[in-house]
């Protein structure tokens, strides 16, 4: 079984290579700010773990990786399609 992870996954492009890689047979970890969406979409897609998780934090990027590998073993693809925007 190939794992993916993608950012974003809540909306818009994210949520297209979402059922993308589903239709394909990949497990999806679905990575968004936005839990209630992944939750919405994780109801009717078999194969999708969502995790709610701030990019921004490193120690709780380190946190979902370390969730993924003990779940599925590793990770076999990153899209990182989540955007952020850094503001000075």
């Amino acid at each position: 079984m190939k794992v993916a992870i993608v950012t974003g996954a809540a909306g818009g492009m994210g949520r297209a290579i979402t059922d993308r890689l589903l239709a394909d047979g990949l497990q999806v970890v679905g990575v968004d700010i936005d839990g209630a969406a992944l939750l919405t979409m994780a109801a009717d897609r078999e194969g999708f773990t969502p995790e709610a998780v701030d990019l921004t934090d490193p120690e709780a990027i380190a946190d979902l990786f370390d969730r993924v590998t003990t779940r599925f073993g590793g990770v076999d693809a990153l899209v990182n399609n989540a955007g952020t925007c850094f503001m000075s």
